[in-house]
């Protein structure tokens, strides 16, 4: 078989209360430490009618570096809408790889039709700075979301 759509039959839409369809797709990010100091190298792997942005390196606090935005603290890294196929309507998402080597509880939630992800200390539930955690090692994890009007 060359891909999950071999043997799951899922149709492109999802019917979702009035209104237009809505779509589920899913996409792999990857966060990486960025070239420049405290910054981070982010992409976005387009899997189920997923998108693609492009590994956008030396995503800073405080800025928004092409499709990706980071909190002046660190603590929340978010995907712009303007980088999505549409608004997004609900996002859940799994970590599948964390190089750290630090404990991390994360988290995906949807605001003002952007992804946004965050990721807590397992010890104290306290937001961790991005930036500090991928000084280690890299963090993969797939995002799920639906998206429509």
């Amino acid at each position: 078989m060359s891909n999950y759509t071999d043997f799951i039959k899922v149709g492109s839409s999802v019917r979702a209360g009035g209104g237009s369809n809505k779509y589920l797709r899913v996409g792999y990010v990857s966060v990486k430490n960025g070239t420049n100091a405290s910054t981070l190298k982010c992409e976005m792997l387009g899997g189920w009618q997923g998108d693609t942005i492009d590994a956008t390196d030396n995503v800073a606090k405080n800025t928004t570096t092409g499709y990706w935005t980071l909190s002046s603290d660190g603590t929340e890294l978010k995907i712009e809408n303007s980088g999505l196929s549409d608004y997004v309507r609900i996002a859940w998402g799994n970590m599948y790889l964390n190089d750290t080597g630090t404990e991390i509880l994360f988290l995906i939630d949807h605001g003002g039709g952007d992804l946004r992800i965050r990721m807590r200390q397992t010890s104290n539930a306290a937001f961790h700075d991005i930036t500090s955690l991928v000084d280690s090692g890299d963090i993969y994890f797939m995002v799920y979301y639906i998206t429509g009007e």
